[in-house]
């Protein structure tokens, strides 16, 4: 792997892009563009260095090397990669949710993991234990328009007689930092990006309240093609599932999942 400098097509300058290449060279192979919004720890994010990692670069990077194709991984905008797929300026998104209403515009790979919603309070504060109890609190979240904003609102936290108040942020680290810092009383987002923050702060997960509610939006995280584009969603289906075959899949999941 190497990191170059670049920038997408919107103009937007961009930290890096990643580029891996199966070895050995062959520049008959093909090279895939693939949108990441690089923002969504531990699945694509920026280490310390700058650069690219995270379970789900990882893990295509994995299946390129099994299924011997290149693969050129570039930083977007979130709400551009699912348009960039229409357009054809990329060929794979990650890190996206599928549901039933996505999969009639676009094709989805096999799941590679499950996640659910779920709201946290710190321990050392009272708060409720139900999300039926929450009420004249402030409740942070990465939105609009996103599966928590849609949550919030499907478990009528904002109903104007429970007096919530709503403090909408742009990430989730901004919505965690929030709560922990006492400007919030609680978080909605998914238990794969809480168990990720608190487990990279001082704090650990006895610290906190988790509250559960079926009512809450679950599902499974996949790479995602072009409509049609049979060729490259089946090698990207073959290459999970010779990873999963090999024992590679659940390494680079224990890796990000500890």
């Amino acid at each position: 792997m190497n990191i170059i400098v670049g920038c997408d097509n919107s103009g937007e300058t961009l930290e890096s892009v990643l580029t891996t290449t199966t070895q050995p060279e062959n520049h008959e192979k093909e090279t895939y563009l693939v949108g990441t919004a690089a923002n969504y720890p531990p699945l694509e994010f920026r280490g310390a260095d700058g650069q690219l990692i995270g379970l789900e670069i990882d893990m295509i990077s994995a299946v390129a090397q099994d299924q011997g194709f290149d693969i050129t991984i570039l930083p977007m905008r979130w709400g551009d990669i699912m348009p960039s797929l229409d357009a054809g300026t990329r060929d794979i998104g990650m890190a996206l949710w599928y549901s039933d209403e996505r999969a009639e515009k676009y094709d989805f790979s096999v799941p590679l993991y499950s996640t659910k919603l779920v709201m946290a309070r710190l321990k050392n504060k009272a708060g409720a234990n139900s999300v039926d109890d929450i009420n004249n609190a402030q409740i942070a979240l990465q939105g609009p328009d996103t599966l928590n904003h849609r949550s919030y609102t499907k478990v009528n936290l904002d109903d104007e007689s429970r007096n919530n108040k709503l403090v909408m942020t742009t990430r989730t680290y901004l919505a965690f930092k929030s709560l922990v810092n006492g400007d919030s009383d609680y978080i909605l987002d998914t238990d794969i990006q809480l168990r990720h923050f608190i487990k990279n702060s001082p704090l650990t997960m006895d610290d906190f309240v988790f509250i559960y509610d079926d009512r809450f939006a679950s599902g499974t995280w996949a790479y995602a093609v072009k409509k049609g584009n049979r060729e490259l969603l089946d090698k990207i289906n073959n290459g999970i599932k010779n990873l999963r075959k090999s024992g590679e899949y659940q390494k680079i999941v224990s890796k990000w999942f500890k």
